[in-house]
C-alpha cells in the first residue's frame, strides 16, 4: 500500500464547480427558456415577436457584461464576481416567474442574461489560472458538459412541472430553476479560489509537462487596448455567425415540435433532453481534441460537422 499517494488537485474541484456553474447559469437560465416558452406565451398572452425579444433581452444583458466584464473582474476577482452574478441569476429567474407582463418579463429575462454572462465567461477564465495548456481544453470541456446537463435536467423535469400545475406551470417552473440555482450559489461561494497560489499550488499539468512548451499567446498587442487586436474582431464574427443560428433554433425548438408538429410536452420534453445528451458527450471529445491539434483547428471542425 502507497504511503504517499497524491492527493486530488483542487483544479479538478474548480472544473468540477465550473460544471455546476453550467448547469445552472446556461443549462438553467437560458436553454430552459424554450421549454417553459409555450406556456409562458400562452399564460402574459404574448405574440411570437414578444417571446423572441424576450430570448434577445436575455442576450443582450449576456453580451453587455462581457464588454465590461474585464473591469468587474479585475475589480472584484472571479469568486466574488461569480457568485453575485449566480444570485443574480436565481434572483432574476424568481422574479421572471411572477412577471405580470410582458414589460416586467423582460426586463427580468435581460437581468438574468447580465447573471449568466457574469457567471459564465469567467469561469472560463479560471480555467487558464488553473491548468496549464495541454490540459486546458479537457477543462473546459468538462465545465461545458454542465451546459447539456442542465438543458437535459430541464427538459425532463419541467415538462412534469407544467403538467402539474397547468397554467401556472410556467411560473412554478421559473421559482424551481431559480430556487435550484441557489445551490450553486453555496458551492460557488466555498470552493472557488482565484489562483491556484490561494491553495499553495501551480496550475495542473501533466508531471512530465515541460515549462518551455507552454503555448504563449502571440504577440499581436503592442499595448492595452484590446481594440487594436484583429483577433478580437475574427473571434467577435465568428461567434456572431454561430450565435445568429444557434439561438433562433433553441430558442424556438420546443414551440415549433409542439405547435407546428404536434407533439406533446412530455415529447418535445425527451427531444430538447436528448439534444442535451449529445451536448455532454460533444465538450469532452472536442475539448480534449483541442488540446491535441488546436483550439483553432477544433473551432473549425465542430463548425463545418
Amino acid at each position: 500500500m502507497e504511503r504517499h499517494r497524491k492527493r486530488l488537485h483542487y483544479a479538478w474541484i474548480i472544473a468540477l464547480t465550473g460544471l455546476t456553474v453550467g448547469i445552472t447559469a446556461i443549462g438553467f437560465a437560458r436553454f430552459s427558456y424554450a421549454m417553459i416558452l409555450p406556456s409562458m406565451k400562452d399564460g402574459l398572452g404574448l405574440s411570437y415577436t414578444q417571446t423572441g425579444l424576450l430570448a434577445t433581452a436575455n442576450f443582450v444583458g449576456y453580451s453587455l457584461f462581457t464588454l465590461i466584464g474585464g473591469f468587474v473582474l479585475a475589480r472584484f476577482g472571479v469568486r466574488r464576481l461569480i457568485t453575485f452574478s449566480l444570485f443574480v441569476v436565481s434572483a432574476s429567474m424568481i422574479l421572471t416567474g411572477i412577471s405580470q407582463t410582458f414589460e416586467e418579463a423582460f426586463f427580468f429575462r435581460f437581468l438574468t442574461g447580465m447573471g449568466s454572462g457574469g457567471s459564465n465567461v469567467p469561469r472560463f477564465a479560471l480555467t487558464a489560472l488553473w491548468f496549464n495548456s495541454q490540459l486546458r481544453g479537457l477543462a473546459m470541456g468538462m465545465q461545458l458538459t454542465g451546459d447539456g446537463v442542465g438543458l437535459t435536467i430541464g427538459g425532463l423535469v419541467i415538462p412534469e412541472i407544467l403538467k402539474m400545475h397547468g397554467v401556472e406551470g410556467w411560473r412554478y417552473s421559473w421559482y424551481t430553476l431559480g430556487a435550484s440555482t441557489l445551490i450553486t450559489v453555496l458551492l460557488s461561494y466555498l470552493l472557488l479560489r482565484d489562483r491556484p497560489e490561494e491553495k499553495g499550488l501551480k496550475p495542473l499539468g501533466r508531471e512530465n509537462f515541460n515549462q518551455r512548451n507552454e503555448r504563449k499567446p502571440p504577440a499581436v498587442m503592442t499595448d492595452n487596448n484590446p481594440f487594436k487586436d484583429f483577433t478580437l474582431y475574427h473571434l467577435g464574427l465568428v461567434y456572431f455567425t454561430f450565435g445568429f443560428t444557434y439561438i433562433i433554433y433553441a430558442t424556438f425548438f420546443t414551440v415549433y415540435l409542439e405547435r407546428e408538429i404536434g407533439l406533446s410536452v412530455e415529447l418535445a420534453g425527451w427531444l430538447w433532453s436528448f439534444v442535451g445528451l449529445m451536448g455532454i458527450g460533444s465538450a469532452f471529445i472536442w475539448g480534449t481534441v483541442s488540446d491535441k491539434i488546436g483550439r483553432g483547428r477544433s473551432l473549425a471542425g465542430v463548425y463545418l460537422i
